[in-house]
């Protein structure tokens, strides 16, 4: 009998700005996959990952650095919206 392929999860959301909701181009780094997500213009991200639980680091020279973290379960969809908030200048 063949073993069971693991069922993959999908984290997907977008990035906007916290101030004027605009999309922000922003880097999903994924501790532990050791992966990144570079973010669409349109703001949005997807990324499919095994199930398990991810540190992930939100980042945009123009905006403050963001940690989330997530759990991942098999076949899970989960949506994750960020709003950063702009760096004073």
């Amino acid at each position: 009998m063949p073993l069971a392929k693991a069922v993959p999860a999908v984290l997907k959301g977008s990035i906007s700005d916290a101030h004027t909701g605009k999309p922000v181009r922003a880097t999903v780094a994924i501790a532990g996959a050791k992966a990144r997500v570079k973010v669409d213009d349109d703001g949005s991200f997807a990324v499919e990952l095994k199930p398990g639980r991810y540190e992930l680091v939100i980042s945009s020279p123009r905006h403050v650095t963001q940690t989330k973290s997530v759990l991942l379960r098999p076949g899970d969809v989960v949506i994750l919206n960020v709003d950063m908030t702009p760096r004073e200048r």
